[in-house]
């Protein structure tokens, strides 16, 4: 019995929506979930703090800056006719405002005072010389994690949310609840894919290790190693398939030959 193939809705947290939210993302079985990878990882080495951002910025910088910092107060503005969500996140060193322009109705629901949060743009300051972030990329911390994150160095996975997910009622947290059920209880039924001795050649973790780091980092140097190992394995597959590709047309005798009959 191939236990990855399970549906997930044998995981602990996922009903019926929740199943049908992960099927809109192609995530159907427990294989399918484990190999659903963040599309970054939060590591505090990257994260500065609010007065150290407003630093840079204040001297020029304007690339993107990553941002954890608590939700102090949320409210939606009018601003002619359009509507303003303006939230406002501290950390120990200061405060700044994140705005949305857009869909300020939607992200309204979506912060609330005390919630932890990551934040990732290229911060300004207005006219008034506010610190501001528009439209940042965001991901809700617990606290549980954000501790852990300060206090350990912890690195956080980040995985896309799509509309179906939102309307299931699961967001970032969540999938990482989930995804961390399904190493727990299924990443013992991983199997290998690649020979031993390649691994040891190329120095490359197995799979089980590649999997459990991709969402469980020890660090950001065995994340590089897991994606060194991803992007391997694909490439090694792709050659095998090339060359087994070109010795079938070889023992098919080449290819048709046309004759080619010459002007009298």
């Amino acid at each position: 019995m191939d236990r990855l193939a399970s549906p997930l809705s044998v995981l602990p947290l996922v009903g019926p929506a929740r199943a049908k939210a992960f099927k809109s993302a192609g995530l159907v079985t427990i294989r399918d979930l484990l190999f659903y990878f963040p599309f970054r990882h939060i590591d505090r080495t990257t994260i500065l703090s609010i007065e150290k951002a407003y630093s840079h910025v204040k001297n020029g910088y304007t690339g993107e800056l990553t941002l954890i910092g608590k939700v102090q107060e949320s409210k939606v503005m009018n601003y002619g006719k359009k509507k303003i969500l303006a939230v406002r996140v501290s950390d120990k060193t200061g405060e700044l405002d994140c705005l949305w322009f857009q869909g300020s109705e939607y992200f309204a629901k979506t912060f609330a005072a005390g919630q932890v949060v990551a934040l990732s743009g290229k911060p300004t300051l207005s006219k008034r010389g506010d610190f501001q972030l528009v439209h940042p990329g965001f991901d809700r911390l617990t606290t549980e994690e954000s501790e852990n994150f300060f206090n350990t160095g912890k690195i956080i996975p980040v995985y896309s949310v799509n509309q179906f997910f939102k309307e299931a009622n699961l967001g970032e947290t969540g999938i990482r609840r989930i995804i961390d059920k399904a190493l727990s209880s299924y990443l013992n039924f991983v199997e290998e894919t690649l020979p031993s001795d390649i691994l040891i050649k190329h120095d490359l973790p197995g799979l089980k290790e590649t999997i459990e780091q991709m969402h469980q980092p020890d660090s950001i140097e065995m994340v590089d190693k897991a994606t060194i190992r991803l992007k391997f394995e694909e490439f090694f597959y792709f050659q095998l398939f090339a060359l087994s590709k070109r010795e079938r047309y070889k023992q098919s005798g080449g290819g048709i030959q046309f004759g080619v009959k010459r002007p009298s």
